[in-house]
């Protein structure tokens, strides 16, 4: 139930990002794959598990661009965990979802947080 509710939740903060005029991109990683060769084929192409959900390509406050794991009612795995605190030291401000949030509170998370990313609100402290 949480992974259609994220998928939901990632098609709605696609159309905000879109109406904010953001350059983004979004990873195939949560998505199912058919079989196990298709899951080889992904991880030989440079698919990395734990890799964010999406990647915002705005500089704003001193980061080089923002990346967002989606959650819904659902903890981040240590991949995930990991993934974000490299980008955060790379310079990336990267967010994970709470997850104890349900899906409007995950919506209002991500739309509070980008806004004031996208204003250059929060800054890169490193």
């Amino acid at each position: 139930m949480s992974r259609q509710l994220e998928q939901k939740l990632q098609e709605q903060y696609t159309f905000y990002l879109y109406s904010r005029g953001a350059l983004f991109c979004a990873s195939a990683g949560g998505m199912h794959t058919p079989n196990k060769m298709a899951a080889i084929r992904m991880k030989r192409a440079g698919y990395k598990a734990g890799h964010p959900d999406l990647v915002i390509y705005e500089p704003r406050g001193g980061w080089h661009g923002m990346t967002v794991e989606l959650k819904v009612k659902n903890y981040a795995e240590k991949t995930q965990k990991d993934w974000r605190d490299e980008l955060l030291k790379r310079g990336y401000y990267a967010v994970i979802v709470p997850g104890k949030l349900d899906f409007f509170g995950a919506r209002a998370f991500l739309e509070e947080v980008t806004d004031k990313y996208l204003k250059g609100e929060i800054k890169n402290g490193i």
